[in-house]
């Protein structure tokens, strides 16, 4: 871990505007794989001044979203963005945005009816999720109290301060031989986080769902994946990381990439951030092997490879959806499943370009105010449908 002045000096240099492109890269990646660590928080807390530094923050989340994000539009210029313009969009520093975060959080803006949007207002999703232990109970994740969760001669399972649950293997038992497999359940609105019992971190998107074991024992660690989900690969070359969809494998020993594979789509798409993929079509038993910024798509009896901005493909992690130069029918999907409604679009509008930052972390009639201010498109809401026309 690097020493805590170091973090505090390359945090200064980035909130003055005086910190060189590697060194972003440095501290986006330590923000990154510190999650659990109170040091990213602490260095929030003293920029920002704060006299009680140790107290706990309810917002300190979406504070640590917003640091992220901000420190990785610093290293990819931001596209322009499909949203109705706070104040806090033109801030000059990273203390304004933090602190205008907070402010909105408290004081959420209004729009009028010129936004052509009619609605009811819909909260966005949140951390959400069932899991279902070997021997078929079923736990609310959203409901259960911090602490232990769960324990047996193999493993205990924690479920921390920030809602994120993870697995502690019990070294001194011995191992049982056959695999107990657990089950982590998003619905429509809900987004969760696992540590797996290897250590390796896995993002959860709303409606997927992720089986695996609770503890790995066998030559390999193998996951099975249905929907979205970014993870962060403990590296271990000599048990590697297989990752199985409906219609493909992907073998990894330690990486970053982003997985989407949901049933209603006749594609997946494998985005690999930093490391290497193997990517097998399953149908096919064809394979191809993937770079950083690079993405794989599975379907159809096809296996091809793709460049792309691989950031722009995990960006719902922190409540944005990157479209560039995307029709309005590739973003629908990712918002009907945040906000558990449906669209109905009048015929011609399916196909109509949209290109920029969709927030995803607002309410409803936000969202929809900034595609409509975009688009020139009326949505009006019934119940949990919305209908789009010109």
């Amino acid at each position: 871990m690097k020493p805590y002045t170091y973090l505090k000096t390359l945090f200064q240099k980035y909130n003055s505007g005086n910190i060189r492109q590697h060194e972003l890269e440095e501290l986006l990646s330590y923000f990154d794989t510190e999650d659990n660590h109170p040091i990213p928080g602490r260095l929030i807390h003293e920029a920002l001044n704060d006299e009680h530094p140790d107290e706990a923050d309810p917002h300190m989340e979406e504070l640590l979203q917003q640091v992220k994000l901000n420190l990785r539009r610093k290293i990819v210029p931001p596209k322009r963005k499909l949203r109705l313009w706070y104040p806090a969009a033109i801030a000059a520093s990273m203390l304004i945005a933090i602190g205008s975060l907070v402010y909105l959080t408290r004081y959420p803006a209004t729009y009028s009816s010129d936004n052509k949007v009619t609605a009811a207002d819909i909260m966005p999703g949140g951390n959400k999720a069932t899991l279902t232990l070997a021997n078929g109970t079923v736990i609310d994740l959203s409901k259960v109290n911090d602490g232990t969760l769960y324990q047996d001669q193999d493993v205990h399972i924690e479920k921390n301060q920030r809602g994120m649950i993870s697995y502690v293997q019990d070294s001194s038992g011995s191992a049982r031989q056959t695999l107990a497999f657990n089950i982590i359940h998003t619905p429509n609105g809900g987004r969760f986080q696992v540590i797996l019992p290897d250590g390796t971190k896995v993002w959860l998107n709303a409606a997927s769902t992720l089986k695996y074991p609770q503890r790995f024992n066998a030559n390999t660690r193998t996951v099975e994946l249905t929907g979205e989900a970014y993870f962060q690969v403990t590296p271990n070359k000599t048990k590697p990381f297989i990752v199985k969809s409906s219609d493909q494998e992907i073998k990894v020993l330690g990486t970053q990439f982003n997985l989407n594979a949901y049933m209603d789509s006749p594609f997946t798409f494998t985005t690999l951030q930093e490391g290497s993929l193997l990517v097998t079509n399953i149908k096919t038993k064809t394979s191809l092997k993937i770079a950083p910024g690079q993405q794989a798509v599975s379907g159809q009896d096809k296996l091809e490879s793709l460049n792309v901005d691989a950031s722009a493909f995990s960006s719902w992690r922190d409540g944005i959806i990157l479209l560039n130069n995307a029709t309005l029918d590739m973003a629908i999907p990712q918002i009907e499943r945040w906000y558990d409604v449906e669209f109905v679009i009048e015929p011609g509008l399916s196909k109509v370009k949209l290109s920029g930052e969709l927030p995803i972390n607002t309410r409803l009639t936000e969202l929809l105010a900034a595609l409509s201010t975009h688009t020139g498109i009326t949505f009006r809401l019934e119940g949990r449908r919305i209908m789009a026309k010109k």
